[in-house]
């Protein structure tokens, strides 16, 4: 992250920086402890492989869904009925997800 300096306010924040990369790339970084809180903002294609391992890992941070792509991606998902019941109780169990808003 990079601090910045808001010159009309004379307050500092950090901007978020984006990761680029393949999801096993950048998978050590997301699930180090680095980052507070992964927003969501698209349905993407790309990023659907990522979906399983941030709700199934107990390292990966809470989870800030703007497009309500995480529950498309389950109900779209090829998965064994036991797979999905335990990736929905997982995102209830931990509470380390949020659907932000909805289209």
């Amino acid at each position: 992250m990079k601090l910045t300096r808001d010159f009309a306010t004379g307050k500092y924040f950090f901007e978020p920086r984006e990761l680029t990369g393949a999801w096993p790339k950048v998978k050590k970084r997301v699930l180090a402890h680095m980052f507070s809180c992964l927003v969501i903002a698209t349905d993407h294609e790309d990023f659907r492989s990522a979906y399983a391992d941030l709700i199934m890992t107990n390292s990966s941070p809470p989870i800030a869904d703007l497009c309500d792509a995480i529950r498309s991606w389950l109900r779209d998902a090829d998965l064994r009925p036991r797979e999905r019941v335990r990736l929905k109780a997982k995102l209830r169990e931990r509470r380390k997800y949020m659907l932000i808003c909805r289209h």
